[in-house]
C-alpha cells in the first residue's frame, strides 16, 4: 500500500489518465459532444461563440471539480470499507 501511496506523491501513478479510457461509450459521448459543439458554432455570431466557448470552459472545469470530487469520495469510501474489513477481521480473530 505505501508503495502506491509513494508513487501517488512522485507523480509516477496518473489515474485521471485512465479515467474512461476502455469505456467505448464514454468516448462515442464526447466525439457526439464535439460534433454538436462545432454545427452549433457554425451558426453563431463571434460574439456568441465567445459566450459559447466560455460556457464550455465553465463545464469542463465543473467536469474536472466533479471528477476530482468522486474521486476523493471514492477512495474514502474504499478506506473505509477496508477499515471496516480489518476491524471485523480483529473481532473474529
Amino acid at each position: 500500500m505505501s508503495n502506491i501511496i509513494s508513487q501517488l506523491y512522485k507523480g509516477q501513478l496518473d489515474p485521471e489518465s485512465l479515467l474512461g479510457n476502455s469505456n467505448v461509450e464514454l468516448r462515442k459521448t464526447e466525439v457526439l459532444i464535439e460534433k454538436n459543439f462545432n454545427k452549433i458554432k457554425e451558426n453563431l455570431d463571434e460574439d456568441t461563440v465567445e459566450v459559447l466557448n466560455k460556457y464550455r470552459d465553465c463545464i469542463n472545469e465543473y467536469i474536472v471539480l466533479s471528477n476530482e470530487q468522486a474521486f476523493c469520495d471514492g477512495f474514502c469510501l474504499g478506506t473505509r470499507m477496508v477499515s471496516e474489513a480489518v476491524g471485523g477481521a480483529e473481532r473474529i480473530l
